[in-house]
């Protein structure tokens, strides 16, 4: 169990412009955001409650509605693995959100440190997602608005989920089924978090995939998510047994025309 550090766990210090690092005694964790609207659109609460757990933490944050997928990886994910992952004597593991997550496992699959631990992704469109077949489809206009890599995040085979391999690494998939969007949700097939389908997370190879109710959003600040991510970095599972039942879903019907 790692050390618990309190409020003041290690020091602080800025690294490059685009990251983060949070001293502390224990394994590092990278912490990836997605989309970035605004200030909750960032994983800066998820950062620090792994620094207080004891973690070094490594907040990385890019450019999310300027750049691809790609430029991404290698311009800001990579770069900042190569220059941060200086403790290699102890494990570095990864816990990303939505986009941010599709990025990490794109670069874990090609790029995996040799001292690699274990992920946690969450609200991850691996199989894309529909609200991007519709924006590119029948809003272009708002593709300057979310950028390049998350209009690429659509459900077909030229999308850059398709690039995404089986995972060969630890990975445990935490996905919402509760949307505070009733405007979105209808364009989505089945149960999802107001963004992403829950179907589109499930990945073949994962160790562990957990549903709860939360939604895109506002998961990057739930308690009970951090819980179970850290609980699967520290042991490689999930605590089921602490789920609660899901409330069900309000169904307001598909928007004429959505197939």
């Amino acid at each position: 169990m790692m050390l618990l550090c309190g409020t003041s766990c290690g020091t602080f210090k800025q690294a490059h412009e685009t990251t983060q690092v949070f001293e502390g005694p224990g394994d590092t964790v990278v912490v990836t955001h997605g989309l970035r609207w605004w200030a909750l659109g960032g994983m800066d609460w998820m950062a620090r409650q792994f620094n207080r757990a004891g973690y070094r933490v490594i907040l990385v944050r890019y450019p999310s509605r300027k750049l691809d997928g790609d430029s991404i990886v290698n311009g800001y994910l990579a770069t900042t693995i190569r220059r941060e992952n200086t403790r290699t004597d102890r494990p570095i593991h990864f816990v990303a959100h939505s986009l941010g997550a599709v990025v990490t496992h794109h670069f874990l699959q090609d790029h995996a440190p040799s001292n690699l631990g274990r992920s946690v992704f969450l609200g991850t469109p691996h199989h894309g997602t529909e609200l991007a077949d519709v924006i590119g489809k029948r809003m272009p206009w708002t593709l300057r608005l979310i950028g390049p890599a998350a209009a690429s995040l659509n459900t077909s085979h030229d999308g850059f989920p398709e690039t995404l391999r089986p995972p060969s690494f630890p990975v445990g998939i935490i996905m919402g089924d509760r949307s505070n969007y009733p405007f979105l949700s209808p364009f989505i097939p089945g149960p999802d978090d107001g963004v992403v389908p829950v179907r589109s997370g499930i990945v073949r190879g994962a160790r562990d995939t957990l549903v709860l109710h939360e939604a895109h959003v506002e998961m990057i600040r739930s308690p009970q998510v951090f819980a179970q991510a850290r609980r699967f970095i520290e042991t490689g599972a999930f605590d089921h047994s602490t789920v609660a039942p899901r409330k069900p879903r309000i169904t307001l019907g598909r928007p004429s025309g959505v197939r």
